[in-house]
Parts: C-alpha cells; sequence; structure tokens
C-alpha cells in the first residue's frame, strides 16, 4: 500500500500538499524527481521518512516522456513504470548515470512502489 490511500500527506514537513495525495502516484513522483523533496510515508523502509534530491524538470520530463512514448503500454503497472523511468535513466544519462539512477530509485521509493535499495 502507498502512502498514497492514507488521510495525512506530510511533504517537506507540511501537511498542506494534500493535493498530491489525488493526483496520483506516478505526478507525485514526477514531482519528487524534478523538484525533490522530503516526508514521510508509512511504506518507505529506514525510518518511514525519505529525501529525494531533485534532477530538475527537464531532465525528469525527459525520462518520464521517453517511458510513456516508447516503453510503456496503458496496461502499465507503476512497477512498470518505475522499471521504465531507471532504464530511460540509464539510457539518456550514461555520464552521471549513478546519480541519475539513485534519485529514480528513491523516488519509487518515496510513492512506496518500490522497496528500499542499497540504502536509497
Amino acid at each position: 500500500m502507498s502512502f498514497f490511500l492514507t488521510e495525512l500527506l506530510i511533504v517537506n514537513n507540511e501537511s498542506s500538499y494534500k493535493i498530491f495525495a489525488r493526483a496520483g502516484v506516478q505526478n507525485f513522483a514526477f514531482y519528487l524527481l524534478s523538484d525533490g523533496g522530503s516526508g514521510i510515508n508509512e511504506d518507505c523502509p529506514g525510518g518511514k521518512t525519505y529525501n529525494v534530491t531533485g534532477i530538475g524538470v527537464e531532465n525528469a520530463g525527459a525520462i518520464a516522456m521517453y517511458s510513456n512514448c516508447n516503453l510503456l503500454t496503458s496496461n502499465a503497472d507503476f512497477q512498470e513504470s518505475a522499471d521504465a523511468w531507471l532504464l530511460a535513466s540509464y539510457l539518456f544519462y550514461l555520464e552521471g548515470m549513478d546519480w541519475y539512477l539513485d534519485n529514480v530509485v528513491s523516488t519509487w521509493c518515496a510513492v512506496g512502489v518500490i522497496p528500499q535499495l542499497n540504502g536509497h
């Protein structure tokens, strides 16, 4: 279960960002990947908190757009979307790839889709 199903969503220690609870998992993942953020997710391992470093809206947009247009089908689930974003970040950002991959993994952990991996 992701934290989108709970009543309280805390982003950057503010509870006023509840709009993301209704906007959808992938929308919030895009927001976190582009702008970064920290908060609480009861399903994210390691103390129920997350901290994502944003990679910028253009970089996040390139990853999301490539994934949506070239890798995902209309029946894709959130795990497949996370996998597609990881593949797209690998394809686009070979230089500095680890940094981009780390932030994509942290993003999808923050929204409760993939478990924490290697300390993310």
